[in-house]
Protein backbone atom coordinates (compact mmCIF):
# COMPACT_ATOMS: atom_id res chain seq x y z
CA UNK A 1 0.00 0.00 0.00
CA UNK A 2 2.82 2.30 1.11
CA UNK A 3 4.27 1.66 -2.69
CA UNK A 4 1.15 2.26 -4.35
CA UNK A 5 0.14 5.83 -2.55
CA UNK A 6 4.07 7.16 -2.84
CA UNK A 7 3.27 9.15 -5.30
CA UNK A 8 0.33 10.90 -3.13
CA UNK A 9 2.98 11.04 -0.13
CA UNK A 10 5.09 12.37 -1.75
CA UNK A 11 2.90 15.10 -3.78
CA UNK A 12 1.55 15.83 -0.25
CA UNK A 13 5.33 15.91 1.60
CA UNK A 14 5.69 18.49 -1.18
CA UNK A 15 3.14 20.43 -0.53
CA UNK A 16 3.46 20.92 3.16
CA UNK A 17 7.48 21.38 2.73
CA UNK A 18 6.44 24.59 0.33
CA UNK A 19 3.51 25.83 2.62
CA UNK A 20 6.15 25.50 5.77
CA UNK A 21 8.75 27.65 3.66
CA UNK A 22 6.46 30.13 3.10
CA UNK A 23 4.42 30.77 5.69
CA UNK A 24 6.50 30.02 8.61
CA UNK A 25 8.40 33.08 9.95
CA UNK A 26 11.79 32.77 9.21
CA UNK A 27 13.20 33.10 13.14
CA UNK A 28 10.92 29.77 12.91
CA UNK A 29 12.25 28.47 10.32
CA UNK A 30 15.51 28.84 11.25
CA UNK A 31 15.52 26.85 14.03
CA UNK A 32 13.71 24.01 11.97
CA UNK A 33 15.17 20.80 10.64
CA UNK A 34 13.30 19.20 7.64
CA UNK A 35 15.31 15.77 6.54
CA UNK A 36 14.66 15.69 3.53
CA UNK A 37 17.62 16.34 0.22
CA UNK A 38 16.64 19.86 -0.63
CA UNK A 39 17.11 20.58 3.59
CA UNK A 40 20.52 19.60 3.29
CA UNK A 41 21.48 22.78 1.24
CA UNK A 42 19.26 25.24 3.64
CA UNK A 43 22.40 27.71 5.28
CA UNK A 44 22.45 29.18 8.63
CA UNK A 45 22.31 33.01 9.09
CA UNK A 46 25.97 33.78 9.33
CA UNK A 47 26.35 31.39 6.04
CA UNK A 48 23.64 33.17 4.46
CA UNK A 49 25.35 36.94 5.59
CA UNK A 50 28.77 35.69 4.31
CA UNK A 51 26.67 34.48 0.84
CA UNK A 52 24.93 37.43 0.31
CA UNK A 53 28.48 39.98 1.03
CA UNK A 54 30.27 37.30 -1.18
CA UNK A 55 27.56 37.84 -3.83
CA UNK A 56 27.99 41.89 -3.85
CA UNK A 57 32.22 41.73 -3.63
CA UNK A 58 32.28 39.04 -6.04
CA UNK A 59 29.52 40.69 -8.52
CA UNK A 60 31.87 40.96 -11.50
CA UNK A 61 33.88 37.83 -10.79
CA UNK A 62 31.58 35.14 -10.26
CA UNK A 63 28.40 33.37 -11.42
CA UNK A 64 26.01 32.00 -8.64
CA UNK A 65 24.13 29.28 -8.97
CA UNK A 66 21.87 29.20 -5.95
CA UNK A 67 22.31 30.28 -2.01
CA UNK A 68 25.42 28.16 -0.99
CA UNK A 69 27.28 27.79 -4.69
CA UNK A 70 28.87 29.71 -7.44
CA UNK A 71 31.86 29.44 -9.72
CA UNK A 72 34.85 31.38 -9.54
CA UNK A 73 36.11 32.66 -13.17
CA UNK A 74 38.39 35.27 -12.21
CA UNK A 75 40.92 36.23 -9.26
CA UNK A 76 39.59 39.20 -7.74
CA UNK A 77 42.36 39.46 -5.01
CA UNK A 78 45.35 38.90 -6.70
CA UNK A 79 47.50 38.93 -3.74
CA UNK A 80 45.72 35.87 -3.19
CA UNK A 81 45.69 34.50 -6.22
CA UNK A 82 47.07 30.73 -5.16
CA UNK A 83 44.82 30.22 -2.43
CA UNK A 84 41.93 31.37 -4.25
CA UNK A 85 42.04 28.81 -7.19
CA UNK A 86 39.33 29.36 -9.44
CA UNK A 87 36.30 26.62 -10.13
CA UNK A 88 33.46 25.66 -7.89
CA UNK A 89 32.96 26.93 -4.31
CA UNK A 90 30.13 25.44 -1.91
CA UNK A 91 28.33 26.36 1.33
CA UNK A 92 28.72 23.50 2.35
CA UNK A 93 29.93 21.04 0.13
CA UNK A 94 28.11 18.76 -1.43
CA UNK A 95 30.25 17.42 -4.35
CA UNK A 96 33.54 16.14 -4.28
CA UNK A 97 34.61 18.43 -7.46
CA UNK A 98 33.77 21.85 -5.04
CA UNK A 99 36.01 23.76 -2.76
CA UNK A 100 34.78 24.35 0.37
CA UNK A 101 33.83 28.03 0.65
CA UNK A 102 32.80 28.91 4.98
CA UNK A 103 34.45 31.72 7.50
CA UNK A 104 38.01 31.58 7.79
CA UNK A 105 38.17 30.22 4.20
CA UNK A 106 41.30 32.50 2.66
CA UNK A 107 38.58 33.84 -0.31
CA UNK A 108 36.13 34.84 2.64
CA UNK A 109 38.41 36.38 4.93
CA UNK A 110 39.24 38.96 1.85
CA UNK A 111 35.42 39.30 0.95
CA UNK A 112 35.39 40.35 4.78
CA UNK A 113 38.17 42.49 4.63
CA UNK A 114 37.19 44.54 1.72
CA UNK A 115 33.80 45.32 2.75
CA UNK A 116 34.62 46.45 6.34
CA UNK A 117 37.56 49.03 4.80
CA UNK A 118 35.77 50.07 2.30
CA UNK A 119 34.28 54.14 2.69
CA UNK A 120 30.37 54.50 3.04
CA UNK A 121 28.26 57.42 2.65
CA UNK A 122 24.55 57.37 2.85
CA UNK A 123 22.87 56.39 0.80
CA UNK A 124 18.97 55.91 0.26
CA UNK A 125 18.33 52.13 0.09
CA UNK A 126 14.62 50.96 -0.75
CA UNK A 127 13.92 47.27 1.26
CA UNK A 128 11.14 44.85 -0.83
CA UNK A 129 9.24 42.68 1.79
CA UNK A 130 7.30 41.12 -1.05
CA UNK A 131 11.00 40.20 -2.82
CA UNK A 132 11.70 38.20 0.47
CA UNK A 133 11.36 34.55 0.60
CA UNK A 134 9.33 33.68 3.72
CA UNK A 135 7.64 35.76 6.15
CA UNK A 136 9.34 37.97 9.01
CA UNK A 137 6.16 38.86 11.29
CA UNK A 138 8.15 41.73 13.30
CA UNK A 139 9.09 44.01 9.89
CA UNK A 140 5.38 43.87 8.74
CA UNK A 141 4.11 46.88 11.24
CA UNK A 142 6.97 49.07 9.24
CA UNK A 143 6.03 48.11 5.58
CA UNK A 144 5.59 50.90 3.54
CA UNK A 145 7.20 53.44 5.81
CA UNK A 146 10.67 54.63 5.89
CA UNK A 147 13.48 56.03 8.24
CA UNK A 148 16.90 56.25 9.20
CA UNK A 149 19.48 53.63 9.69
CA UNK A 150 22.88 52.86 11.00
CA UNK A 151 25.13 50.09 10.74
CA UNK A 152 28.54 50.91 13.09
CA UNK A 153 30.87 48.62 14.43
CA UNK A 154 32.26 49.00 18.18
CA UNK A 155 35.53 47.50 19.59
CA UNK A 156 36.40 47.16 23.00
CA UNK A 157 40.07 45.71 24.17
CA UNK A 158 38.82 43.43 27.52
CA UNK A 159 40.77 40.73 29.30
CA UNK A 160 43.53 41.05 26.60
CA UNK A 161 41.74 40.83 23.41
CA UNK A 162 39.45 42.44 21.05
CA UNK A 163 36.00 42.55 21.11
CA UNK A 164 33.85 43.38 17.91
CA UNK A 165 30.30 44.93 18.17
CA UNK A 166 27.87 45.28 15.51
CA UNK A 167 25.42 48.08 16.46
CA UNK A 168 22.00 49.19 14.63
CA UNK A 169 20.44 52.53 15.53
CA UNK A 170 17.32 52.62 13.45
CA UNK A 171 14.74 55.05 13.40
CA UNK A 172 11.34 55.52 11.80
CA UNK A 173 10.26 59.63 9.91
CA UNK A 174 7.37 59.26 12.71
CA UNK A 175 9.85 58.41 15.66
CA UNK A 176 9.51 54.95 16.32
CA UNK A 177 12.92 53.15 17.29
CA UNK A 178 13.50 49.62 16.17
CA UNK A 179 15.38 47.52 18.48
CA UNK A 180 17.74 45.22 17.08
CA UNK A 181 16.22 42.45 16.31
CA UNK A 182 13.90 44.54 14.14
CA UNK A 183 16.93 46.49 12.10
CA UNK A 184 19.08 43.38 11.71
CA UNK A 185 15.62 41.16 10.32
CA UNK A 186 15.04 44.28 7.94
CA UNK A 187 18.30 44.23 7.05
CA UNK A 188 17.86 40.65 5.72
CA UNK A 189 15.09 41.79 3.13
CA UNK A 190 16.76 42.46 -0.47
CA UNK A 191 17.72 45.98 -0.83
CA UNK A 192 18.40 48.63 -3.77
CA UNK A 193 20.26 50.76 -3.86
CA UNK A 194 18.44 54.48 -5.28
CA UNK A 195 20.60 56.99 -4.61
CA UNK A 196 23.46 58.60 -2.39
CA UNK A 197 22.70 60.90 0.10
CA UNK A 198 24.37 64.74 1.16
CA UNK A 199 22.42 65.01 4.09
CA UNK A 200 23.44 63.58 7.47
CA UNK A 201 21.41 60.94 9.69
CA UNK A 202 19.75 62.54 12.58
CA UNK A 203 21.69 63.11 15.65
CA UNK A 204 18.82 60.73 17.12
CA UNK A 205 20.75 57.73 15.81
CA UNK A 206 24.31 59.10 17.61
CA UNK A 207 22.16 58.60 20.91
CA UNK A 208 21.17 55.17 20.17
CA UNK A 209 24.36 54.00 19.26
CA UNK A 210 25.55 55.35 21.98
CA UNK A 211 23.19 54.18 24.70
CA UNK A 212 24.13 50.54 23.06
CA UNK A 213 27.64 51.48 23.30
CA UNK A 214 27.04 51.84 27.40
CA UNK A 215 24.98 48.72 27.76
CA UNK A 216 27.68 46.44 26.02
CA UNK A 217 30.38 48.28 28.17
CA UNK A 218 28.28 47.68 31.51
CA UNK A 219 27.98 43.54 30.08
CA UNK A 220 31.66 43.46 30.17
CA UNK A 221 32.25 44.87 32.85
CA UNK A 222 29.63 43.06 34.57
CA UNK A 223 31.25 39.77 33.28
CA UNK A 224 34.77 40.65 34.07
CA UNK A 225 33.62 41.36 37.51
CA UNK A 226 32.14 37.42 37.60
CA UNK A 227 34.93 36.43 36.16
CA UNK A 228 37.84 37.90 38.32
CA UNK A 229 35.25 37.02 41.35
CA UNK A 230 35.05 33.77 40.03
CA UNK A 231 39.41 32.91 39.55
CA UNK A 232 39.97 35.04 43.20
CA UNK A 233 37.59 32.14 44.43
CA UNK A 234 39.84 30.02 42.73
CA UNK A 235 43.13 31.13 44.22
CA UNK A 236 41.47 31.68 47.99
CA UNK A 237 41.02 27.49 47.38
CA UNK A 238 44.05 27.00 45.89
CA UNK A 239 45.47 29.13 49.01
CA UNK A 240 44.16 27.06 51.38
CA UNK A 241 44.65 23.51 49.98
CA UNK A 242 48.21 24.70 50.36
CA UNK A 243 48.24 26.48 53.68
CA UNK A 244 46.91 22.78 54.60
CA UNK A 245 49.76 21.02 52.25
CA UNK A 246 52.41 23.04 53.78
CA UNK A 247 50.56 22.55 57.16
CA UNK A 248 50.64 18.80 57.21
CA UNK A 249 54.46 18.66 55.42
CA UNK A 250 55.17 20.75 58.34
CA UNK A 251 54.08 17.92 60.64
CA UNK A 252 55.40 15.69 58.95
CA UNK A 253 59.14 17.55 59.51
CA UNK A 254 58.67 17.70 62.89
CA UNK A 255 57.92 14.26 63.71
CA UNK A 256 60.65 12.73 61.82
CA UNK A 257 63.02 15.59 63.51
CA UNK A 258 61.69 14.38 67.12
CA UNK A 259 61.86 10.76 66.22
CA UNK A 260 65.50 10.24 66.02
CA UNK A 261 66.26 12.16 69.10
CA UNK A 262 64.84 9.92 71.83
CA UNK A 263 67.40 7.16 71.07
CA UNK A 264 70.35 9.50 70.69
CA UNK A 265 69.82 10.99 74.21
CA UNK A 266 69.65 8.18 76.02
CA UNK A 267 73.28 6.71 74.70
CA UNK A 268 74.45 10.01 75.71
CA UNK A 269 73.37 9.48 79.03
CA UNK A 270 74.26 5.71 79.13
CA UNK A 271 77.98 7.10 77.96
CA UNK A 272 78.23 9.22 80.90
CA UNK A 273 76.77 6.89 83.00
CA UNK A 274 80.02 5.00 81.78
CA UNK A 275 82.18 7.61 82.09
CA UNK A 276 81.39 7.97 85.76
Amino acid sequence: MQLELSFEINEAMTTTRKKLLEHFDDEVREKLKICDQDSKAILGQFERQLMRLTRHELNCHAEFQGEGCFQLLTAPFPEIAQKTPKGLYELPRRSGEAHLYRLGHPLANAVIRAAKERYLVPAEIEFSYEAHEGKVTILEPFIGQSGWLNASRFSVDSLDQSEDYLILAAQTDRGDTLDEETARRLLSLPGTHLRDLSEPAPHSLDDITHKEQARIGRDISERNAQFFEAEATKLDHWADDLKVGLEREIKDIDRQISSPRQPTRSSCWNQKSALR
